[in-house]
């Protein structure tokens, strides 16, 4: 993500950047809540985990981004800024292998649901799934995009960006 224009970019709007926080804050609180029936020590750790993951996202992906200690479309660069140096670009392949595990931040409550479908159904239960499905990998993801990717100056240099919506494009 060594980014290639001269001037530093723009910071994003905060009310974009509170929109897409928002619906990513909604999606935790859904997560919580479909993992709450496996006790407070899962909820616990889940969260841990997860806080854990965009710490390590701020160190591994934002250090190395030009919205470094900007307002980005996540707001991330600005923290990453607060807790690290910036990264040497030779060593940011090393560092982006530890950002494989963030997938896990939303799979850990897709399986946990299903299995609390599964062992537990109800409607309510399946609403509850249905929505967080909905909600992360549908609206979340879409106002993401919208809000955050069509107008970032890193997307030629984003490896997120890149294998998300530029592979895509070329199948």
């Amino acid at each position: 993500m060594t980014h290639t224009t001269q001037q530093p970019p723009r910071n994003f709007p905060l009310v974009s950047i509170i929109i897409r926080n928002l619906f990513d804050v909604l999606c935790y609180a859904l997560a919580v809540w479909l993992l709450h029936d496996f006790g407070i020590w899962v909820v616990g750790i889940y969260i841990a985990f997860s806080i854990a993951m965009i710490v390590i996202s701020w160190r591994d992906r934002c250090t190395f981004c030009c919205y470094y200690g900007t307002l980005c479309p996540s707001g991330a660069g600005w923290f990453a800024a607060k807790f690290f140096e910036r990264g040497d670009p030779k060593d940011q392949a090393e560092a982006g292998k530890s950002l494989s595990f963030t997938s896990l931040i939303w799979s850990l409550p897709v399986i946990g649901g299903s299995v609390m479908v599964v062992l537990d159904f109800t409607y309510f239960n399946l609403a509850m799934l249905a929505l967080f499905f909905i909600l992360r990998f549908g609206i979340s993801e879409r106002i993401a995009v919208s809000l955050g990717c069509r107008k970032c100056q890193a997307k030629s240099d984003c490896a997120a960006y890149q294998a998300k919506y530029v592979k895509k494009q070329d199948q």
